[in-house]
């Protein structure tokens, strides 16, 4: 199996506003989106798209619950979101696809391999701080249950990406012709991100 790495350019906080937004549109536009009928069909998480558009519940507004009779009846956090965390995953990856800059069109190059690899060890050779390991590793980012599982969500702020764009050009010369896609991929989507004044979020996924 291989994991396959899926950069966006958003504004978090955007992102955010979405939740229980109940913002119909947008909801429509976002099952008709070819990323939402591509991962649909096997995974399955409609209901959990809606979820997060119509029943979040802000937390000024919520109405917290603990659990009762050691357990056998479960508390609620009262956000208004029963779904698992893998079907929030792919729910927030199609949000983010919608209203956010994707790299690629189809991410082929960010499959995690030979040149990713190759990529990274030059980024540290340069000395840099940051490198491509965070876009493999998960940590919550939205207000979802969350859980180390099969869709990992990562993230590097407006200022990170700045200072990771600057070592990819410095860089840039040393670069092997067969690691050029995935080095030019990810250099033109750091610089949009940067023109934009975006953070970058990762999703990733086995395939």
């Amino acid at each position: 199996m291989a994991r396959l790495i899926i950069p966006i350019g958003i504004d978090i906080e955007t992102v955010k506003t979405v939740f229980g937004s109940k913002n119909d549109l947008l909801f429509e536009q976002v099952i008709k989106s070819n990323c939402f009928k591509k991962l649909d069909e096997e995974f399955s998480f409609k209901r959990e798209l809606a979820d997060i558009i119509f029943k979040y519940i802000l937390p000024e507004n919520r109405v917290v619950t603990s659990s009762r009779l050691f357990g056998l009846i479960k508390g609620n956090d009262g956000r208004g979101l029963e779904g698992e965390w893998n079907d929030y995953g792919y729910a927030l990856l199609v949000i983010c696809c919608h209203v956010g800059v994707t790299f690629s069109k189809d991410n082929s190059e960010f499959v995690y391999g030979d040149s990713w690899w190759q990529i990274n060890t030059l980024l540290r050779t340069n000395g840099s701080g940051l490198d491509l390991s965070r876009m493999i590793e998960s940590r919550q980012i939205f207000d979802t249950p969350f859980e180390q599982a099969d869709i990992y969500t990562n993230f590097y702020s407006k200022k990170e990406v700045v200072e990771f764009s600057s070592h990819m050009l410095i860089m840039e010369k040393d670069i092997e012709e067969k690691n050029k896609l995935l080095f030019n991929t990810l250099k033109k989507g750091l610089l949009q991100c940067i023109d934009k004044s975006l953070d970058l979020v990762i999703f990733s996924y086995e395939i």
